[in-house]
């Protein structure tokens, strides 16, 4: 039995990260989710150019996950400085805030 997979070339939820970009530090993704003053030269991300992916030296702006953005979710009783919240996590419970770890 044979099983093929179709993908779609052009939607950017399948990037993926390039060496070029990988090698300065940065991640591929929709240029249009690169914070400003965080997109890297151009053509770091040569095989999705043409889809607008470009490297970027920042996460996602849609990216609201507390974990991604380097913060843990705690109970809302704990201080945590008003620096550090993350206010627009979306993966605490209801009781939680998200608080970014610093060292």
């Amino acid at each position: 039995m044979c099983v093929g997979l179709s993908t779609n070339k052009d939607d950017k939820s399948d990037t993926f990260n390039e060496i070029p970009c990988l090698s300065i530090g940065g991640i591929c993704i929709p240029a249009v989710e690169c914070p400003n003053g965080h997109r890297s030269i151009g053509g770091l991300c040569p095989l999705q150019q043409r889809m607008d992916i470009e490297c970027c030296h920042s996460l996602p702006l849609s990216e609201n996950r507390c974990h991604r953005r380097g913060g843990l979710c705690m109970d809302k009783d704990v201080t945590c400085p008003e620096k550090l919240l993350f206010k627009e996590a979306r993966d605490c419970e209801f009781n939680e805030k998200c608080c970014i770890l610093v060292d």
